[in-house]
């Protein structure tokens, strides 16, 4: 069967599974996967990212997964065009569009429309990085506090990235990002339904999947693709040299951490963004189907079913 008029999307943390309920679907619902994690679109991390391979996609077609040079930018808007590429051309086939993958921010903007934020100046980025490495963490939210209070009460304890990406636009457009949300521009999919599913696990199964996937990541070659990375001369602040695990495998070649300790903190980071990308799908997506465990996918489907043939 498909619904050519609707969109599925099966989002949630890191290791909790989203794949394995991703191809379950496509295989059911004549669905092809489109990629929604911003380390997946790069090529040069297919250990690190968990991109599937081949074998993995057990022939199902994926788009938008490995399509990066790794000093390319995959910016949201990049994201949402080709994603709405995508979609419009699996529609065109009669097959259902499956969006997989735990980058909130992509996903909010597909279904929400990007926020109209005119092209900034470097050297405000600049202006405001600056500000943030002059200042402590407070200072600086109390600085963005006076001209975007809406904005800063919404980002989190040291989320230097958001908190840069507010000053720098607050100081390139005059106007606060908050205002900049308001203008939200809509969608390209008016007469589409979205279907969301959030696979979210208990908390202990989760990191325990966690630390078991940077183990398996290692035996896959992980270290190997790092020395790949680290050959090509990517600058420290390109994402693909910031993903989990590059920069402790990186510490561990230059013998300021052991093996095991890159392994640690690695393992530590991974469990911290589990949770994070727990927090934002709980408040953010307001999911149709939750799946609290990967036993019960059937029986997910069958719900996602009576969705489809509404």
């Amino acid at each position: 069967m498909c619904a050519s008029d609707k969109i599925l999307i099966i989002a949630g943390p890191t290791a909790g599974g989203k794949s394995a309920v991703a191809l379950k679907a496509a295989q059911q619902f004549n669905g092809v996967i489109i990629n929604a994690d911003s380390l997946q679109v790069y090529k040069d991390l297919q250990i690190l990212s968990a991109r599937p391979s081949a074998q993995e996609m057990e022939g199902i077609d994926h788009r938008l997964y490995g399509v990066l040079e790794g000093d390319q930018p995959a910016s949201v808007g990049w994201y949402v065009e080709q994603a709405t590429q995508a979609i419009h051309a699996i529609q065109a086939e009669k097959k259902l569009p499956i969006l997989v993958g735990g980058t909130g921010m992509y996903l909010r903007a597909l279904m929400q429309g990007l926020a109209a934020i005119p092209v900034i100046d470097e050297k405000f980025r600049a202006q405001s990085e600056c500000l943030f490495a002059n200042e402590d963490e407070d200072v600086f939210r109390r600085r963005l506090r006076e001209l975007d209070p809406i904005t800063e009460s919404k980002i989190k304890p040291r989320d230097r990235q958001r908190l840069i990406r507010a000053m720098e636009v607050v100081l390139g457009t005059g106007k606060p990002l908050s205002y900049w949300v308001e203008q939200q521009g809509e969608h390209g999919f008016k007469n589409t339904q979205f279907i969301s599913i959030v696979v979210q696990p208990p908390r202990e199964v989760l990191y325990e999947r966690c630390n078991k996937r940077f183990e398996l990541m290692l035996e896959q070659g992980a270290e190997k693709e790092v020395e790949v990375l680290l050959s090509k001369g990517y600058g420290s602040k390109l994402t693909v040299m910031k993903a989990i695990g590059v920069p402790e495998l990186k510490a561990c070649f230059e013998g300021s951490l052991t093996r095991q300790e890159a392994i640690t903190v690695a393992q530590q980071k991974t469990r911290n963004y589990a949770k994070r990308q727990m927090t934002w799908f709980r408040n953010q997506l307001r999911p149709d189907v939750t799946l609290g465990a990967l036993d019960q996918v059937d029986e997910c489907l069958k719900k996602i079913q009576k969705y489809l043939e509404r």
